[in-house]
């Protein structure tokens, strides 16, 4: 887990192993980065529209993070944010290996947003790269923000808001 990736590190701090992450963390850490995202983005995949299939992506981003029943998880953060945060300065591989899961969304995002573009459903001004890149930033600094105040809802409402810059994206037919 990723609190636990988080005690280990601070336990082998404080035996003074140093900064260095030992090969369980980073196996742990390896089946961390290979999972859930596959199964959000495959939506991207299917989606005839793909505006539509990135806020459909965010509202299962949101609805997962702000069920009711779970309202210490929006407290805990992004599980990829927290790492990237905490533990990209610790240890070089561990950085390669979170930054490939960022690269993966945003990679995701921004060929869907191209085949949009192609398919005249985007408008063909629109930087596919730049605006996937942004998405992603919009979504972690609204993690990092509703972590900070406790408040699911602030979460909420910012995917809300970026739901409606994406709107924006689309071809005026």
């Amino acid at each position: 887990s990723v609190v636990g990736l988080a005690v280990r590190g601070a336990q082998l701090e404080a035996l003074g192993i140093g900064r260095r992450l030992d090969d369980d963390v980073l196996a742990e850490q390896d089946a961390f980065a290979e999972a859930p995202d596959r199964q959000r983005l495959d939506v991207l995949t299917h989606a005839g529209d793909p505006i539509s299939g990135i806020q459909m992506v965010l509202k299962v981003v949101a609805d997962e993070f702000c069920d009711e029943r779970l309202v210490d998880k929006v407290e805990l953060g992004c599980p990829l944010n927290n790492l990237a945060q905490e533990m990209s300065p610790l240890d070089e591989r561990f950085r390669r290996r979170v930054a490939v899961v960022f690269e993966t969304w945003i990679e995701s995002f921004a060929q869907a947003l191209e085949r949009g573009r192609k398919d005249g459903t985007v408008r063909r001004d629109v930087d596919a790269r730049k605006v996937a890149t942004f998405v992603v930033a919009s979504v972690e600094g609204s993690f990092g923000l509703a972590k900070n105040a406790k408040s699911a809802p602030l979460l909420r409402e910012n995917l809300e808001v970026l739901t409606e810059f994406l709107e924006g994206l689309r071809a005026v037919p």
